[in-house]
C-alpha cells in the first residue's frame, strides 16, 4: 500500500498521497513504491489526470505509435485523446515515457477542466513572469488561466532589491491536486 510506503512516509505530500491513493487516483509502482521525488512522465500524468477527472475511453483505438495496447497507461491516454486533452507529438507519438514539462501539464489541466465545463474563479491578477518569453506559445493562455486561479505559483526572488516572478507550475501531480481540490 502506498500509504505505508517507505518513500512517502516522510514526504511533504504524504497526507495528500494517502488521500489520492484512497480515491484510486494514485497507485504507485508494482514494487510497492511511490517514488514521489521522481520526475513524472507524460504517461503517468495522463493516467493520474484521467483517474482524477474520472475519464474513461469510449473506444479502444490507440491513436499514437508509442502507446501499446494493454498497458497501464493505454486507456487513460486514449480517454484524454478522445476528450481533446492530448494531441500527441508531430511524429505521431505521445511520448509516454518522456518527462512531462510544466507547460504540458498546464495545457492538459486547462483542457481537462474545459472538458468538464469547470470555470475557474479568478483569485488574483496575472503578473507577467520574468521568464514569460520562455513560455511556449501553445502554453501561454493555460499559464495565465491557472495562475489567475491560484493553481500555478511563482517563485519570488530578491534580485538587486526587486521582486521577480519565475514561471513554475507546481511541479508534481500532488501539488496540482492539492490546489485543484479547492476548485472542484
Amino acid at each position: 500500500c502506498i500509504r505505508d510506503s517507505q518513500d512517502t512516509a516522510a514526504h511533504w505530500a504524504s497526507e495528500e498521497i494517502g488521500r489520492m491513493t484512497d480515491r484510486g487516483v494514485l497507485k504507485g509502482y508494482e514494487d510497492g513504491s511511490f517514488r514521489p521525488n521522481n520526475q513524472i512522465t507524460r504517461g503517468e500524468y495522463a493516467t493520474v489526470m484521467a483517474r482524477a477527472l474520472e475519464f474513461e475511453a469510449r473506444e479502444y483505438k490507440v491513436p499514437f505509435k508509442d502507446v501499446k495496447e494493454g498497458m497501464w497507461y493505454t486507456e487513460p491516454v486514449i480517454s484524454l485523446y478522445e476528450k481533446g486533452i492530448v494531441t500527441g507529438r508531430l511524429d505521431g507519438t505521445f511520448g509516454v515515457n518522456d518527462a512531462i514539462t510544466n507547460e504540458e501539464m498546464a495545457v492538459m489541466l486547462t483542457r481537462g477542466l474545459t472538458a468538464l465545463e469547470i470555470e475557474l474563479q479568478v483569485e488574483r491578477p496575472y503578473v507577467e513572469f520574468i521568464d514569460a518569453n520562455e513560455i511556449s506559445s501553445f502554453a501561454k493562455d493555460a499559464v495565465k488561466v491557472l495562475y489567475k486561479a491560484g493553481i500555478i505559483t511563482t517563485y519570488e526572488l530578491l534580485l538587486l532589491g526587486t521582486k521577480c516572478f519565475i514561471f513554475h507550475l507546481l511541479g508534481d501531480c500532488e501539488k496540482v491536486t492539492i490546489n485543484l481540490r479547492r476548485h472542484t
